[in-house]
């Protein structure tokens, strides 16, 4: 097996790997109200309130699991992760959000979503 023809057995298995499926996490499924519904959205807690008023946070972030945040940034901030990102619940950006966000890593095991 030559070079060219390994990568694309590794680019097949990895795809493979990536196209399993997961269930959801069990705190997400039995969160009342479930974090993929408007009800959840709008009783939404700040982002900021996560960050303790610091533009930077050394720690990991948590967006904890059964819960919703908004992202309520709206000036161009920019807010440094040193710790990473870590999603459990649910992190929705409305489309006022405007923020730079500079991180380590984010994870998502809960939800993401976005508008425009």
């Amino acid at each position: 097996m030559n070079v060219s023809s390994a990568f694309v057995v590794a680019i097949f298995f990895l795809s493979t790997i990536l196209a399993l499926e997961y269930d959801e996490l069990t705190c997400n499924a039995n969160a009342s109200p479930k974090i993929n519904t408007n009800e959840c959205l709008h009783a939404a807690t700040a982002f900021s309130t996560l960050l303790e008023n610091s533009a930077t946070v050394s720690s990991p972030v948590v967006i904890p699991c059964g819960t919703c945040y908004e992202v309520d940034y709206t000036n161009n901030e920019v807010i440094t992760l040193e710790g990473g990102l870590n999603v459990l619940g649910h992190l929705y950006f409305p489309s006022t959000a405007n923020m730079v966000l500079n991180t380590t890593s984010v994870v998502v095991q809960g939800m993401w979503s976005m508008t425009t």
